[in-house]
């Protein structure tokens, strides 16, 4: 366990939660809104399981010289068969992740009738393209992909849900569950201050 990389694995990990944003947007879709807390747990159990054993996995076949792009480390036919899998992957679960922000473009534009209009397609276009752009220029994708993680996941998955139950339910709270939400935000707040600092160190020393 390298302890000064140990906020770039946080960052990472973090990241993973990047479905968060569609919390909210598949709970209004549900039909049986009372079912949600159980499907979430399930999904949220799930991922997590099969993302350990794939991060396990990678480390034991490649040890330290595995790379932020996993597929980098694969070569011959099996590298070409996950690179175009993983691509069909990124390919069709992209409209999922997606969806916020495309309903926040429709809210931008002043048009969220059903009918979808030319400039909702050339919108979403230009998002699109514009992630397309950042992704391929942008060098040291772990790093960059860390920082990401810490601090816009960082926020809404660790700082924000704390800070809003303790400023929605303030007469609810026991000392205990107030301690549980402070050391909730302590965490969020290391882990993002921490995860930028080092990702920063690390992305300028390979710079050098």
């Amino acid at each position: 366990l390298h302890i000064q990389t140990l906020p770039v694995f946080l960052g990472l990990a973090t990241f993973a939660m990047e479905g968060i944003g569609n919390a909210l947007p598949v709970h209004e879709s549900m039909q049986n809104k009372d079912d949600y807390s159980s499907v979430l747990n399930l999904t949220m159990g799930t991922m997590t399981v099969l993302y350990s054993l794939f991060g396990v996995g990678a480390y034991l076949c490649f040890g330290s010289n595995t790379a932020d792009v996993i597929t980098t480390n694969l070569s011959g036919p099996m590298g070409s068969i996950v690179s175009v899998l993983l691509s069909c992957v990124v390919l069709f679960t992209y409209p999922v992740q997606f969806f916020p922000v495309s309903k926040l473009i429709d809210q931008a534009i002043g048009d969220e009738t059903s009918n979808i209009t030319v400039k909702q397609n050339f919108g979403r276009l230009c998002v699109v393209a514009l992630t397309c752009v950042v992704a391929y220029a942008l060098p040291h994708f772990g790093n960059v992909l860390s920082i990401v993680g810490c601090v816009f996941f960082g926020l809404l998955g660790f700082v924000y849900p704390f800070l809003m139950h303790l400023k929605g339910f303030p007469a609810e709270l026991t000392p205990y569950m107030r301690a549980v939400d402070y050391c909730g935000l302590l965490f969020g707040v290391v882990t993002m201050v921490s995860g930028i600092v080092v990702n920063i160190q690390e992305m300028t020393a390979t710079t050098k």
